[in-house]
């Protein structure tokens, strides 16, 4: 399979599930391992929004690779570290820079391989990734990587293999993330309602949803917030010992008891103990609501904890992060993910591509990229394990010592590649339990194994 091109068929499935799934991303994007990571929040400074302009050069046999990078901050090392590149190599390549969202990325890339135009070089979300090299989107770099000299021990083995499939490279890790298992708190909210600050490392699920109730009763504010899509969900499912779909899982375990103990103890936090916003409750997002003050606890990934976050708030209030409670269940809740620098299989100059990739991915573009933007370190363990990082940012100072001992578990990654099957069944039949539009029913969960097991019994692209 991964020798094919993309056709048409498998083109039009694809963007049929990217149309009706994945309204999952934040406006903000991407510790020393003491007792508790409630070191006070450092201000990050202002990022430049606006796009790095590369100067163009006159020599017409100079090759022209064209980046599709992340717009915004999140993108901001792929163009510094791209211009970085040109100017070291002014006679080698000529770079263009375009831009997508998260949003948008999955669309514009699979409308860009449908036509033979995708870029030479572009960024993915590891859930789009097998997908992609199955219907031959991106290139074998194998070659390419051996042909560079780049030293792959830089990154993570575990990140490497997340950009392999049946044993042959396609991608370079851009960023790792133990999982969407982090939590920001609002400092000034915990003071009002007369609560110490959460400590995730020592503190129980039961801990965080009483210490919920006192914000709710003592404030009237939404006490925390969680749960929002299905991989995220899954971390909290493999906090609890098990997950809805195992890597190339083949079989639906959303039914299994430990996965309903999450699940029902999300649907509490809505409509029993009315700590958490429902859907009808939701101003704008959740993150405009916690930077805005409405807001006191909120889980989700680092970066997208991180990243842009001190500016959002302005200065309004005083913040810090943790980890979701681990205490009676001992496990965090990881999970291996890569976003990933790929190469479209079409370029004409694959290797130079890589080249440049690589320096996109390199140790110096990972550090700058925490220290300047807030985003999480790359996929270098020298990045994640900077003593400056973590002086600059605690929770990715724990995570890095976490990651010397520790290995993420592997994706929640359906074996027929369905991932955004599965989150379209996830939204359209769990999130409206979730909110209370629906019974927490047997009746309802059967169905919904069903609808997963389907997802399931499809073949692969």
């Amino acid at each position: 399979m991964s020798g094919e091109k993309l056709c048409r068929r498998g083109f039009l499935k694809v963007f049929a599930g990217v149309g009706a799934s994945l309204a999952v991303t934040s406006i903000l994007s991407g510790c020393q391992p003491e007792v508790k990571i409630v070191k006070e929040t450092v201000e990050v400074e202002k990022v430049v929004k606006e796009t790095v302009v590369v100067e163009g050069k006159s020599d017409e046999n100079i090759p022209e690779i064209r980046f599709l990078t992340r717009v915004g901050p999140l993108g901001l090392f792929m163009k510094e570290f791209t211009r970085l590149y040109e100017e070291e190599h002014p006679t080698e390549v000529h770079v263009v820079i375009e831009e997508g969202t998260w949003e948008d990325i999955s669309t514009k890339l699979m409308a860009s391989a449908a036509a033979a135009t995708l870029q030479d070089i572009f960024w993915q979300p590891y859930f789009y990734l097998p997908y992609n090299i199955a219907n031959g989107v991106c290139a074998e770099l194998d070659d390419a990587l051996e042909a560079s000299g780049v030293d792959p021990s830089i990154w993570y083995p575990w990140a490497l293999e997340c950009e392999k499939l049946d044993g042959k490279l396609y991608g370079i890790p851009l960023g790792v993330m133990p999982g969407w298992n982090e939590m920001i708190y609002n400092k000034d909210i915990l003071d009002e309602a007369g609560v110490g600050e959460p400590d995730g490392p020592n503190m129980t699920w039961n801990d965080l949803i009483e210490m919920s109730r006192t914000i709710k009763d003592k404030t009237g504010k939404w006490a925390v917030d969680v749960g929002h899509w299905w991989w995220g969900q899954e971390m909290i499912n493999r906090n609890f010992g098990d997950s809805i779909v195992e890597f190339m899982g083949k079989e639906s375990g959303f039914l299994k008891e430990e996965v309903q103990q999450a699940h029902k103890m999300i649907y509490d936090m809505s409509n029993t103990y009315e700590i958490m916003p429902t859907s009808a409750a939701m101003e704008g997002d959740r993150n405009k609501m916690f930077a805005a003050g409405k807001l006191c606890m909120m889980v989700n990934c680092a970066a997208d904890l991180v990243c842009g976050m001190a500016e959002a708030i302005g200065g309004r209030f005083k913040y810090g992060y943790t980890t979701i409670p681990q205490a009676d269940r001992g496990l965090w809740g990881t999970s291996t993910w890569a976003d990933s620098v790929n190469i479209y299989s079409g370029s004409e100059n694959i290797g130079l591509a890589f080249k440049l990739a690589a320096q996109v991915a390199s140790v110096e573009a990972s550090k700058w990229t925490s220290l300047t933007t807030g985003m999480t370190p790359g996929a270098c363990p020298a990045a994640w394990e900077d003593p400056e990082v973590a002086e600059k940012y605690p929770i990715y100072g724990y995570e890095g010592e976490w990651f010397k001992t520790n290995e993420p578990e592997p994706a929640a990654m359906p074996w027929n590649y369905g991932f955004l099957e599965f989150n379209n069944v996830f939204t359209a039949e769990w999130m409206p339990i979730k909110n209370g539009e629906r019974p927490y029913e047997q009746a309802e969960l059967e169905e919904i194994n069903k609808k997963f097991n389907s997802v399931l019994a499809e073949p692969r692209p």
